[in-house]
């Protein structure tokens, strides 16, 4: 399918999940646009394999205000596509205007949906805490887990709720403990971390992944390594730096940013690390020695 692309858009494949994209910035980059859809339909013809028009829709994707007018239609073998507002692309929520909001919420709702199954299948009958323990971190967890690296959200309220499904989750793994047990000393009983915490280590563990490479990424695009014509007391050689700078938060809060910063911040021992195994093992240690003073959002 790639070989039919020739006007200068890119096209993302996963397993029979296909997106066609081109940065829009004129009457020619639509044209452009269009032609490589109708690539698109000169391939399904030459392959005998036809796309369900009833799912291919039209993203229109920008933060600026300005560029959310009147916009392009596209077609696919003469029928018009339908254009969208928000869609879901491998589990998740994108909208147009690369706005999380929509998709922190229907996570927590299905985290919330999964954990109220399970509180009703264990009912009264099954009380042992390491049971209760492993049900909420193989089935409620990673529902709040999934792709963090891409929606990790800043604000205290989506932290907030977020964090509040686990809140409750530890009371009911406790069997309910008195209401003066904090969640803090829940969490340190069960040696279980915040799931801000958790945010933060698959953050790293996804830039240490890279730095050996072990995963396929153009990371090397937005930083790299701290060149310093002189060594102080405090410098390191494994620190990194952004390659650009921007005052908004939907970028100061993204991913390389506030993930050069957890970077930077640890301990020369952890950022040398052999493997993976061995940086998330010593990641949880440094993390679980901060449970004594966090603070819940």
């Amino acid at each position: 399918m790639p070989s039919y692309i020739h006007h200068g858009s890119t096209l993302a494949l996963f397993a029979d999940d296909s997106k066609l994209f081109h940065t829009i910035d004129s009457v020619s980059s639509s044209a452009s646009l269009q032609a490589d859809l109708d690539s698109l339909h000169d391939w399904s013809i030459d392959h005998g394999m036809a796309f369900n028009y009833k799912k291919c829709k039209v993203l229109h994707m920008s933060k600026r205000k300005s560029r959310r007018g009147p916009l392009h239609s596209y077609k696919l073998d003469a029928k018009e596509l339908t254009s969208v507002l928000e869609t879901s692309d491998l589990g998740l929520s994108v909208t147009n205007q690369l706005s999380w909001v929509s998709h922190i919420e229907e996570m927590c709702a299905k985290g919330n949906r999964v954990l109220g199954l399970v509180k009703r299948v264990c009912g009264r009958d099954l009380c042992d805490v390491q049971t209760r323990q492993l049900l909420y971190s193989a089935l409620v967890r990673p529902v709040l887990e999934y792709a963090s690296c891409v929606w990790s959200p800043y604000t205290i309220k989506h932290r907030a709720l977020i964090e509040n499904i686990q809140r409750r989750a530890t009371k009911f793994i406790l069997n309910y403990p008195p209401r003066e047990i904090s969640y803090r000393d829940r969490l340190v009983q069960l040696k279980l971390l915040p799931l801000e915490f958790r945010r933060d280590i698959n953050d790293l563990v996804l830039l240490f992944k890279h730095r050996l490479g072990l995963v396929n990424t153009n990371f090397n695009d937005f930083f790299s390594p701290v060149c310093s014509s002189y060594n102080t007391r405090n410098s390191d050689p494994g620190n990194l730096r952004l390659l650009s700078s921007h005052r908004q938060n939907y970028y100061t809060k993204s991913y390389f940013p506030r993930t050069i910063r957890l970077w930077n911040s640890l301990p020369h021992h952890i950022k040398h690390s052999p493997s993976v195994s061995a940086f998330k093992s010593q990641l949880s240690v440094l993390y679980l020695d901060k449970l004594n003073t966090y603070q819940p959002p």
